[in-house]
């Protein structure tokens, strides 16, 4: 069975094709297989399938062999692999995921780098916000296909990650028992810069689509200046760790004063980096 190697904004996957090769991995073998010291490295597995209603279906596990949720960067990186393993140039998909269909759009690429590693540029629509949670006035929980605390602080580079998104997301009673991803943002120049521990990987990782998603969100309930409105349409340039995605959405208001979030898109860089092939 052969893996892909990929990385979206730094957050990297592996992907099984379900189309070509028979997948049949136990979470003890994700597990091996995601390791960084024993086995190939990713902050997680994705397996491609065939759909009868669209074009693929995706199913996300983390590195510790959970799966349920949705993975935007994955997102967008499995739309990049079914760019490149289709016979006809396709651009525009339409595939199922862990919390519903989802469209996305190669933008722009393929572009080959000096290492050989190749990037796409990927749109991804996200699902639809219709509820989220304010603490303060710069604290909020989405559930932007994954649970997501997010909280401003004063210098997110010198922000203990690792210890406070831990503390948040195994001893803060209000995510319990599931548990919550932790996305750390500070305002500089008109960029939202952020970092998140994720739960499943149980650290930082370079980046992480719903985390950018919900961050872009809060973002606009803090009243954060964004990068442009456009007829109804907010949008957001967020910072990763290692590079630059732009998060686009309509906010709608309810007769009950309620905002929803609405037609939300995540755009950003999804790279191949190689495969390996494995026993399985």
């Amino acid at each position: 069975m052969k893996l892909y190697k990929f990385h979206g904004a730094g957050n990297d996957f592996l992907i099984a094709d379900a189309r070509r090769d028979t997948v049949n991995l136990s979470q003890e073998e994700i597990v091996h297989l995601c390791d960084r010291h024993t086995g190939f490295g990713s902050d997680g597995l994705m397996v491609i399938g065939n759909s009868n209603d669209t074009a693929f279906k995706m199913k996300f596990y983390n590195p510790d062999g959970t799966s349920g949720m949705m993975c935007g960067n994955g997102g967008r990186c499995i739309s990049a692999y079914a760019a490149m393993t289709s016979a006809n140039d396709e651009r525009h998909f339409v595939f199922e995921a862990p919390d519903g269909l989802h469209e996305s759009w190669i933008e722009a690429g393929p572009e080959t780098d000096a290492l050989g590693d190749c990037t796409r540029v990927v749109r991804l629509k996200m699902s639809d916000v219709k509820e989220f949670k304010k603490y303060d006035d710069t604290s909020y929980f989405f559930n932007t296909g994954a649970r997501h605390f997010v909280t401003a602080v004063d210098d997110v580079d010198h922000t203990n990650v690792y210890a406070n998104g831990r503390a948040y997301r195994y001893f803060d009673t209000r995510f319990a028992p599931e548990g919550v991803n932790v996305d750390f943002v500070q305002v500089r120049d008109g960029v939202l810069h952020v970092r998140t521990y994720e739960k499943g990987v149980e650290d930082e990782t370079l980046a992480c689509g719903t985390g950018i998603v919900a961050t872009a969100l809060a973002a606009y309930m803090m009243g954060v200046q964004p990068e442009s409105v456009e007829n109804g349409v907010v949008r957001y340039a967020v910072q990763a760790r290692i590079s630059l995605l732009h998060v686009e959405f309509e906010p709608e208001k309810k007769a009950s004063g309620n905002i929803t979030f609405n037609n939300i898109y995540l755009t950003g860089p999804a790279t191949y980096v190689g495969e390996i092939e494995v026993d399985a």
